[in-house]
């Protein structure tokens, strides 16, 4: 009796194994899953930004042997949204400085990990020579995250601003109705908004509010020991300067026509 079970769970082993062997592959097919391959490995490294981990991927043939330092200072920053001129590179504890060598040349290999340090000028400054090098390394990322959004977000800002103040300053409006020339025929229209069309002004705030709350996000997720008091003030500023796009895109969004 006991060898009877005995066969009867090898058979059962080996038809669960079987069934794997077969079933995964059509799992992975169905997922659209595939395996890395060596070659895309080899073009694969990994970012360590202040203990958060990326991993970029080279955009080239050539590899590590045909990206240059400076080339690759683009594809992290478009990655990670440290500026160029705001970052330095290490591997191994050793500074990356010729911008001109390859990765390869200056000792990379695919699955390798690279450690980016937000730097500032101004971290030297008289403002903030004395601070611990950790607090100052906090101060540059707060400043890092209000350029961003300085430089991105505050042109579309002003542009949202321009467009609702063609609108009186009624919620309860209607939206403007589409007028037709008078050469229009019924089937072929052209019809004319005499104002910015209010439904992408309020798809318009609704991207704004979504991009300043991420903001917003990233800065509570810079934790300052109280001790560090430089940066907690920094820090609290920052919160303000962005709570001020979010406050005037909301009192633009007030002229705006209900939907």
């Amino acid at each position: 009796m006991s060898l009877l079970m005995d066969k009867t769970s090898i058979a059962i082993s080996i038809a669960a194994i079987t069934f794997a062997a077969l079933a995964l592959p059509l799992l992975a097919e169905f997922l659209n899953v595939r395996k890395i391959t060596d070659e895309e490995r080899q073009c694969q490294l990994f970012l360590n930004v202040h203990g958060q981990r990326y991993v970029i991927k080279l955009r080239t043939d050539g590899g590590l042997e045909a990206v240059t330092l400076k080339r690759f200072k683009d594809d992290v920053k478009q990655l990670t949204g440290v500026p160029v001129n705001g970052m330095k590179l290490s591997y191994g504890g050793a500074i990356l400085k010729d911008e001109t060598a390859t990765l390869k040349t200056l000792g990379l290999y695919g699955g390798a990990t690279v450690d980016v340090h937000m730097i500032d000028d101004r971290q030297d400054s008289s403002e903030y020579a004395d601070l611990n090098p950790e607090e100052r390394a906090l101060i540059v990322r707060i400043q890092t995250t209000v350029s961003k959004v300085d430089e991105d977000l505050a042109p579309i800002v002003e542009k949202q601003e321009r467009n609702c103040q063609q609108y009186p300053d009624i919620s309860s409006s209607a939206i403007p109705t589409p007028v037709r020339t008078p050469t229009d025929s019924p089937t072929t229209s052209t019809t004319h908004l005499p104002l910015s069309d209010p439904r992408k002004l309020y798809d318009t705030h609704n991207y704004l509010s979504e991009k300043l709350l991420q903001a917003l996000f990233a800065l509570d997720g810079i934790e300052a020991p109280t001790e560090f008091s430089t940066a907690r003030q920094k820090r609290r500023e920052a919160v303000r300067h962005i709570q001020g796009y979010l406050d005037r895109i909301d009192k633009a969004k007030k002229t705006l026509p209900s939907l």
